[in-house]
Parts: structure tokens; sequence; C-alpha cells
């Protein structure tokens, strides 16, 4: 690698990261501009459920606090919808009051 190849590839690596910072300083503090559809939230809501039937965690928060809360509009806004397990899990954990901690052996 000579030394026109390196500068080439700091200036590419320099101008993607200016691009990447521009981007965040637009979108940091703005509100979501996410669309959801009918059935989205019962798709998402399928893996808590499921845990909810087979009993696997204790202390979940209930339905009607959940909605007295409108905690699904706060989903909403803190969900990045990448992908379906990424929606369903973090939407278990905030049906949950209580998290397992896990500690070391002493």
């Amino acid at each position: 690698m000579n030394l026109a190849d390196i500068t080439k590839f700091i200036h590419m690596n320099t101008k993607f990261f200016q691009g990447r910072k521009r981007l965040f300083e637009e979108v940091f503090g703005q509100k979501p501009k996410t669309m959801y559809f009918d059935g989205d939230l019962e798709r998402i809501r399928a893996h808590y459920e499921f845990r909810k039937t087979q009993e696997l965690d204790e202390f979940l928060i209930d339905d009607t606090t959940w909605h007295d809360l409108t905690m699904d509009e706060v989903f909403k806004q803190i969900n990045p919808r990448l992908t379906t397990s990424g929606e369903q899990y973090p939407y278990n954990i905030q049906k949950r009051l209580r998290q397992k901690v896990k500690t070391k052996p002493a």
C-alpha cells in the first residue's frame, strides 16, 4: 500500500463519518418517523404472549396498567424496527417488572 492509497482510504473514511455525524445531528431529539399498521403490535406482542402462557416470566405488568400508561405508544417511540425478533424481545422486556440479573459466584 503506498501513500496515495493510504490518503485515499483516510479521506473516504473521513467523509463517511462526517456523513454519519451529520445524520445523527439531524435526527437526534426528533420524533421517530415510524409507521405502524393494523396488526403490527399483535405480531410484536406474540413473543410476550407465548412466554406469558408458558409462565416463563413472573412479575408481569398487567394489561390494564400497561394501557393506562399508554406503554404501546412508549414502545413505538423507542422501537428501532430493525427485525421481528428485535421488536418482540424488547417488548417482552418492557412488560416485565423485574429483570433477572446474573451474578458471578464468589
